[in-house]
This record gives C-alpha cells, sequence and structure tokens, in this order.
C-alpha cells in the first residue's frame, strides 16, 4: 500500500485495489464506539481517521488498524508493521 504524508490532509493512502482514502491527523486521541448489540469498542491512541461510506478506518500509533462498521456494530482489526519499511509503523 503506498503512503504519501501531506501536512495539510493528513495522510493519503492507495490500496492494492488502486482505492484511494485520505486519512485526517487525529494526534493520538481516543475514541469510543457504542454499538447496536450493546457492546462498545474503546480505540487508543488513534493518530489517523478515514471515514467512507458509513465506516470508519482508523490507524493507531501502535501500528494497529481498524475497520469499523459503527452502523451495523462490527470491527476488524490487524497490525501493520514491517522491520524493512518504517513508513508502515506510524
Amino acid at each position: 500500500m503506498p503512503v504519501k504524508k501531506d501536512k495539510k490532509e493528513g495522510l493519503k493512502l492507495t490500496s492494492i485495489n488502486g482505492n484511494e482514502r485520505v486519512f485526517v491527523k487525529l494526534n493520538g486521541s481516543d475514541r469510543h464506539y457504542e454499538f447496536p448489540n450493546g457492546k462498545s469498542l474503546e480505540v487508543y491512541n488513534a493518530v489517523y481517521f478515514n471515514s467512507d461510506e458509513e465506516k470508519h478506518r482508523i490507524i493507531c500509533s501502535d501500528g494497529t488498524c481498524i475497520y469499523i462498521d459503527p452502523v451495523i456494530g462490527w470491527f476488524v482489526t490487524w497490525q501493520n508493521f514491517s522491520a524493512l519499511d518504517k513508513d508502515y509503523i506510524f
């Protein structure tokens, strides 16, 4: 996934499918989600945020990435770490 940093816009990422998304900088804020099924999700140290098609994409300071559908109430998480490419560690 190519990464471009732009101080005005935050971070621009292009997926392997060619989808380009702009992430705004959050400066390590925390976020709280309450899902319709009564469950909740706490996100700590969020540094970049994107919202497209009512879905949220968050990149945290430790490299954790979270894809959230707050309307339906589910999420998936993974970590982006590479010892070879420092641009994949946020």
